[in-house]
């Protein structure tokens, strides 16, 4: 849904604060996708390739730990570098893993990746593995289930930056989510 958020947020961005809230996926899985796991995936991804249009690679490379905890941890650390929410890198990594079959669940490919957004390798690592992001990041996981997020991606909006509800849960076309937020602003 990156393509979306992407239009919204350019559509609404003056009206609207946007963040990013890491809601973590089987962040307690600690073995590799076997052959049943694939299987699942490759029918999820059917069925958001017929809802969305998006593509995916439907390629794993062998020894994949489907767990986003290593990859919210870079991203947390990558916020806390630029001082900002790390859309361009989210959508790099949902890039890399959904689209070219890159293990993202691997330190050595976060850092690399990172580079390409002027981040400092060093610098990343040294946030990724500080206690600060490690204990944020657990918290965004805790805060995203609180709202009832069961579906990714799902928009949350607050009126006054304290008070969170789900507003959408899965996919909604940009174009949907704009008229909706903006019925949102109009009516707070």
């Amino acid at each position: 849904m990156a393509p979306a958020i992407s239009e919204v947020v350019e559509s609404l961005g003056d009206r609207i604060s946007f963040d990013i809230r890491l809601g973590g996926i089987n962040t307690d899985s600690v073995r590799p996708v076997g052959a049943y796991g694939r299987r699942r995936l490759d029918l999820l991804w059917d069925e958001v390739t017929a809802v969305t249009g998006q593509t995916f690679s439907h390629q794993l490379p062998e020894g994949t730990v489907y767990n986003s905890q290593l990859p919210c941890l870079a991203l947390e650390g990558a916020r806390d570098m630029s001082g900002k929410p790390p859309f361009l890198f989210t959508d790099r990594l949902q890039q890399l893993f959904f689209e070219e079959g890159v293990n993202i669940n691997n330190q050595d490919v976060l850092l690399e990746t990172g580079k390409e957004f002027d981040i400092d390798p060093i610098q990343l690592l040294e946030r990724m593995t500080s206690t600060e992001v490690r204990t944020r990041t657990e918290w965004g996981f805790t805060g995203s289930r609180r709202y009832g997020t069961n579906a990714l991606p799902s928009i949350v909006v607050s009126d006054n930056g304290i008070d969170f509800r789900l507003f959408a849960g899965g996919y909604v076309s940009a174009g949907q989510l704009i008229e909706d937020l903006d019925r949102w602003l109009s009516n707070g």
